[in-house]
């Protein structure tokens, strides 16, 4: 999904859809990074549009829908007159040549931390997710019934249909189509979220979960009494 539902451009002029970053789709840093110079761009915006005096601040900044990230083709265009530099932006790092005004005025925009209230993003929106299928998992019924094994078998298609970040939500369907969920016991379900688990982890770079180990870490604690 993209950092912004609907995306946004500052074109010169300063013309916005005022849409804000979408939190849920991205990490704390990259949204935190997206959103103070979303709030910088939109304030040089609106001074820009006050007269004669005002000058080009931005001539294209765009999200790239695909990956939240801003796009390596995008060009900003710092204020000058004439504009001096053409800087390409693209991740990791936004390295912008700015006066010492407009540095002054990002980083105060530029959040300090992150309270602990906050809605949550992508990556706390997995550890949550992941916490609660594998507790659930864990406590399911050894020998479920007919109907029981329905409902979770229902359950988790709903869940991964409206699962709101679109991307996970879109990978999981495809995960469920490919191998169904089976429901037939407790172990049989940990097993099956464990493998699920493990896939995205392999797609992200990260290190397998040995499956045999479910058991101590959703439901029974650690065999060295760590847990009680």
């Amino acid at each position: 999904m993209a950092a912004s539902r609907r995306g946004y451009n500052l074109l010169e002029g300063g013309e916005s859809t005022d849409e804000k970053p979408c939190k849920i789709c991205t990490d704390f840093k990259t949204y935190a990074k997206m959103r103070s110079m979303h709030k910088f761009l939109e304030k040089i915006a609106r001074r820009g549009r006050t007269g004669s005096q005002a000058v080009p601040i931005v001539r294209h900044l765009s999200l790239r829908r695909s990956t939240g990230d801003i796009s390596r083709r995008s060009n900003v265009i710092l204020s000058g007159d004439p504009p001096a530099t053409n800087l390409s932006v693209g991740p990791p790092a936004i390295n912008l040549s700015v006066n010492p005004m407009a540095a002054n005025q990002m980083k105060q925009n530029q959040p300090q931390e992150q309270r602990s209230d906050c809605p949550l993003d992508r990556e706390e929106l997995g550890r949550n997710t992941w916490s609660f299928v594998h507790t659930m998992a864990a406590y399911y019924p050894e020998k479920p019934s007919t109907e029981q094994q329905q409902d979770m078998k229902q359950f988790i298609h709903l869940f991964a249909k409206l699962f709101p970040c679109d991307d996970c939500s879109r990978d999981l369907l495809t995960r469920i189509s490919q191998e169904l969920p089976d429901t037939s016991s407790r172990q049989a379900l940990s097993q099956w979220w464990c493998r699920r688990h493990n896939e995205v982890n392999e797609k992200l770079g990260k290190s397998k979960y040995d499956c045999s180990l479910v058991d101590q870490r959703w439901r029974d604690g650690w065999k060295d009494g760590s847990c009680d």
